[in-house]
C-alpha cells in the first residue's frame, strides 16, 4: 500500500506540482537560462543491532541490509530556484517478526523566487519511513515496527521593511497517518510570523509568534491549539563562533502554560575540526494525541585527519515530559574513508539507552556502508 502511494505521488501530486510551479515563476527563456545541478547518492548498508525493539527482557539481535538511492535536481537562476528530491529507503531483516522489511519513498519538491526586497518559497513533501525511528526521539515510544507516512504543504514570505528590519511569514500544513496500533491519525495547521532586527553586521535580534491547531483525522471535537511566543539573538562573534538563542512561552488550549527555548553554538576549533551543540526546549504534535513537551540536548564533533579520511562522534538525550515521561540517550560515533572522488567506505558504531518508568533498556549497534556518489553528473 505505501508503495502504491507513494508511486501515485509521484505520477500525480508531484508532477503536476512541478509544472504548475514552472509556468508560474519561469518561462521558456528563463528555463534556458538556468543552471543545473544534479546529484546521486547511493548508500549500502548492513548493520547489526543488538536489541532493536528496546526491550530490557528477551533482547533479540538482528542483522539488516539497506540501499537508500537518494536523487537531487536543482534548476537556478537570478530570480528563481526549483528543487526536487527524490530517495528510497530499501531494507531487508534477517528476522522479520522483530524488523519487518522496509520500502519507504521519500519526495520533496519546491520554488522559492526573488524579487527585490525579500523572497518567496513554496514546498511540498511526502515521506514515508519506520515508527520505531521516529517515534523514538517525539514520544520515547518505540512501538511496533509500522509505517508513519507524513504529507505536508508550506508557503513562506520574508519581506525587507527597512534596511534593518525583515519580517517573516508562513504557512503550513501537515497530515500524518499510521500503521502502529497505540499511534493516532492527525492533521497540523501552523501560521508563524518573524520580526527581525540587525542591530550590528554580527548581532540580529528577533521575535516570533506561532499557532498551531491540532486535530485527529476524522474527529473535529478533538481539536487542540498551542500558541507560542518568543524572543531572541543571532551572535556571530567571528568566522569561527555563531550563537543562537531564544527564549518564550508555549500554552495549549488543553494543557496549560510552559516556557520553551533553545540554544544552538557552532564553533571550529581550526581548519580541520568543528563541534556544535543544541539544547531546545519544544511543544510538538504526536500521535499519541495532542501535543508533546520534550528537552533534548545534542553535540556533535567532526576532525579531517587528511584529504581521505574523517572521523565524527555525537551524543543526544531527549526527555519527553508529557505522557509517556520516557528518557533516551544515543551515542555515534563513525569514520569515513574515501576509495576515490566518487566511493567511499564509511563505518559506525552507536549505543543506546530507554528509561521509561521503573523500567530501562540499552542496545548496540555496529554497521559498514559503502557509499557512490556522483556530484553534478
Amino acid at each position: 500500500m505505501g508503495r502504491l502511494m507513494g508511486y501515485s505521488l509521484v505520477r500525480k501530486g508531484v508532477a503536476r506540482y512541478l509544472v504548475v510551479l514552472a509556468f508560474c515563476g519561469a518561462n521558456v527563456n528563463t528555463l534556458s537560462a538556468m543552471e543545473f545541478i544534479k546529484d546521486f547518492y547511493l548508500p549500502l548498508t548492513t548493520n547489526y543491532d543488538s536489541n532493536i525493539q528496546m526491550v530490557n527482557n528477551n533482547q533479540k539481535s538482528v542483522i539488516t541490509y539497506a540501499a537508500s538511492p537518494r536523487l537531487t535536481l536543482i534548476a537556478q537562476d537570478e530570480l528563481n530556484k526549483f528543487n526536487f528530491d527524490a530517495s528510497m529507503f530499501l531494507q531487508k531483516s534477517s528476522d522479520r517478526k522483530i524488523s519487518e522489511d522496509r520500502d519507504d519513498p521519500s519526495l520533496s519538491a519546491g520554488w522559492q523566487r526573488d524579487f527585490s526586497r525579500g523572497q518567496f518559497f513554496v514546498t511540498s513533501g511526502y515521506t514515508k519511513s519506520s515508527t520505531r525511528t521516529t517515534e523514538l526521539n517525539r514520544s520515547g515510544l518505540v512501538a511496533a515496527d509500522g509505517s508513519a507516512i507524513s504529507k505536508s504543504v508550506n508557503l513562506g514570505l520574508s519581506y525587507l521593511l527597512t534596511d534593518r528590519y525583515t519580517l517573516s511569514t508562513g504557512l503550513g500544513y501537515q497530515s500524518q497517518e499510521y500503521t502502529s496500533i497505540g499511534l493516532v491519525d492527525y492533521t497540523s495547521k501552523t501560521i508563524n510570523a518573524k520580526l527581525s532586527y540587525l542591530y550590528s553586521p554580527t548581532l540580529a535580534a528577533f521575535i516570533h509568534t506561532s499557532l498551531n491547531r491540532y486535530e485527529e483525522t476524522g474527529i473535529t471535537s478533538g481539536s487542540r491549539i498551542s500558541k507560542s511566543t518568543s524572543a531572541g539573538v543571532n551572535y556571530q562573534a567571528n568566522d569561527r563562533l555563531t550563537m543562537v538563542a531564544s527564549a518564550g512561552v508555549n500554552q495549549v488550549s488543553s494543557g496549560g502554560r510552559g516556557w520553551i527555548g533553545a540554544y544552538s553554538l557552532g564553533y571550529f576549533l581550526d581548519d580541520k575540526s568543528s563541534i556544535n551543540a543544541s539544547i531546545t526546549r519544544s511543544v510538538s504534535p504526536s500521535g499519541l494525541g495532542g501535543f508533546e513537551k520534550s528537552d533534548s540536548m545534542n553535540i556533535n564533533y567532526t576532525r579531517d585527519l587528511s584529504a581521505r579520511d574523517r572521523v565524527g562522534a555525537d551524543f543526544g538525550w531527549n526527555i519527553n515530559r508529557s505522557i509517556n515521561q520516557t528518557r533516551n540517550k544515543q551515542l555515534n560515533a563513525w569514520y569515513v574513508h574515501d576509495l576515490s572522488q566518487e566511493w567511499s567506505l564509511r563505518a559506525n558504531t552507536q549505543y543506546r539507552t530507554l528509561e521509561n518508568g521503573s523500567q530501562q533498556a540499552d542496545g548496540y549497534l555496529v554497521g559498514l556502508s559503502i557509499v557512490f556518489q556522483y556530484p553534478n553528473f
